[in-house]
């Protein structure tokens, strides 16, 4: 049920940066979707039996939704799923047996990486999917993490003062964290792609 709750919000935040632009409540809502997609990949990297497929799968799905992207938003800046591909490196590497040193250039390489072509949600969509990881389950820790990467959103990348509302999906992976509903993978990994092509086509015809 958390995946539909993350993809009903992208899809309202979507429909309001495409019809309503000036109506800030779609983008309020919009704010639920990413951390509960970071969420996701969190835990994905720790029940995955194949970390290598599931970020192949990552990686080939923000390729494939690139065009769609730039389409639907007329941006240069890259998808939201090379963030979560990013993110999953990043666990990848700080769970690997490399040492601090390697761990640690990495980390700045992959941010570097991140911020230089222009992922979108850049660093704290990073780190937000390393705080996942590392507190999982600690829903209080969560909430105050949470609290602090928005915060340095806002003062430090200059985020919209609507970033704040993103703290509220805590609630939602709180509330959710007993949940066993799947969807089906066609469905998880085709839903973005499909519905930025189909907003982007009905945007032509209105």
């Amino acid at each position: 049920m958390l995946k539909v709750i993350a993809f009903l919000t992208m899809l309202i935040d979507h429909i309001g940066i495409i019809f309503f632009p000036d109506v800030s409540e779609f983008r309020i809502i919009g704010r639920l979707a990413f951390p509960i997609f970071a969420y996701a990949v969190a835990l994905g990297y720790r029940k995955t039996s194949n970390i290598k497929n599931y970020a192949i799968r990552l990686f080939v799905l923000a390729i494939v939704s690139q065009i769609p992207f730039h389409l639907a938003f007329q941006s240069n800046y890259l998808n939201i799923v090379f963030t979560l591909f990013l993110g999953l490196l990043t666990i990848w590497l700080i769970d690997s047996k490399f040492t601090w040193v390697w761990k640690a250039s990495g980390l700045v390489a992959i941010v570097s990486i991140a911020h230089l072509l222009q992922v979108e949600y850049k660093s704290y969509g990073i780190f937000m999917i390393l705080m996942f990881y590392f507190l999982h389950n600690q829903y209080l820790a969560l909430l105050a993490g949470q609290g602090i990467l928005t915060y340095a959103s806002l003062s430090i990348l200059r985020y919209h003062p609507m970033q704040m509302y993103a703290v509220v999906a805590i609630l939602f992976i709180y509330l959710c964290r007993n949940d066993r509903f799947q969807l089906p993978r066609i469905i998880q990994y085709s839903f973005y792609p499909v519905h930025l092509l189909l907003l982007h086509w009905i945007s032509i015809y209105l």
